[in-house]
């Protein structure tokens, strides 16, 4: 159905066409002014919905250095401005992925807070380790590897490792607090 803002440019398309051959000429120019047109409205809908997309969602922000209140405002105003699409677009499909590290950030805090999970200074540590390994004329194998690199972390090259996973991460847990409170 044509609403009346498209007519002229039904109109428009259907002259501009009336040097075209074709065998069934007046059906060939509707329907080739037809799907022109709906090439058209794509191209304006795609146009207004990046239109709906604030300022402040245009870019992609840093979601490690934002505070809890600016990531969940951030994420809030995704989620409202995500509402206003019709269809999926490349902007609506930027948006996901901004939403989606949102929540992977505000994941990673609550499992760092948990002492679930190592945080940026251990993952460097274990990092360096590892390419270490890595590049050494006689690398370890990975079991070998990360049970040395557990033993980095806890501070203690006497620390059993293998089946007593449960007791490293115990350990984990009781030195995390004391890293907090000294400030690290």
């Amino acid at each position: 159905m044509w609403c009346s803002s498209q007519v002229p440019m039904k109109i428009a398309l259907v002259k501009a066409m009336k040097n075209v051959v074709c065998p069934l000429f007046n059906f060939g120019q509707h329907l080739l002014a037809h799907k022109l047109t709906h090439v058209v409205q794509q191209q304006v809908q795609a146009q207004l919905e990046r239109e709906l997309i604030p300022q402040e969602l245009r870019s992609s922000a840093n979601v490690r250095e934002m505070k809890p209140d600016e990531l969940q405002a951030r994420y809030d105003l995704i989620v409202q401005t995500m509402k206003q699409f019709n269809t999926s677009t490349p902007d609506y499909k930027e948006l996901e992925v901004e939403m989606q590290r949102i929540v992977n950030e505000l994941a990673r805090r609550q499992a760092l807070k948990g002492g679930r999970t190592f945080g940026d200074t251990e993952v460097a540590k274990m990092k360096e380790y590892f390419i270490k390994n890595a590049t050494s004329a006689n690398p370890k194998s990975c079991i070998a590897c990360m049970n040395d690199a557990m033993r980095l972390l806890l501070g203690d090259p006497q620390q059993k490792t293998g089946s007593e996973v449960e007791k490293n991460h115990g350990q984990i847990a009781a030195i995390r607090p004391c890293r907090q409170r000294a400030g690290h």
